[in-house]
């Protein structure tokens, strides 16, 4: 792990759970962070199982292009949620067109009232 990045780890395994340090993460982190890997690496695997007419649901969407790849291979019908304040704001302004919601989804208040804009 490149150095400036482990300066970014919470001090146990804990610390991913507290709201207050991914919006310090993503503050000091800007540029996009892709967990699983790229879309292109994960394309022919997502496409097997999702379609256009899915509803998916992006769980600890980040700063992650994801969303946004999908959404130009047409999934358009997505919400992408993250307990982060600070990169869904940062998210809203860079993909307008794209759900983003704050929120824990471990008590998924995200998923009660999810009529997404996109939706037929």
């Amino acid at each position: 792990m490149e150095q400036r990045n482990s300066n970014l780890l919470p001090r146990s395994a804990r610390g991913f759970t507290s709201h207050s340090y991914w919006d310090t993460f993503f503050t000091k982190r800007k540029e996009g962070f892709e967990w699983y890997g790229a879309y292109q690496e994960l394309a022919p695997l997502l496409h097997k199982y999702i379609s256009s007419k899915d509803k998916l649901l992006i769980v600890g969407c980040g700063n992650s292009e994801l969303s946004r790849d999908l959404y130009h291979a047409g999934l358009k019908n997505q919400l992408n949620v993250d307990i982060s304040t600070t990169v869904i704001n940062q998210m809203k302004i860079a993909y307008p067109h794209l759900e983003f919601r704050q929120d824990d989804v471990t008590n998924l208040h995200c998923v009660v009232s999810y009529p997404h804009p996109h939706s037929e």
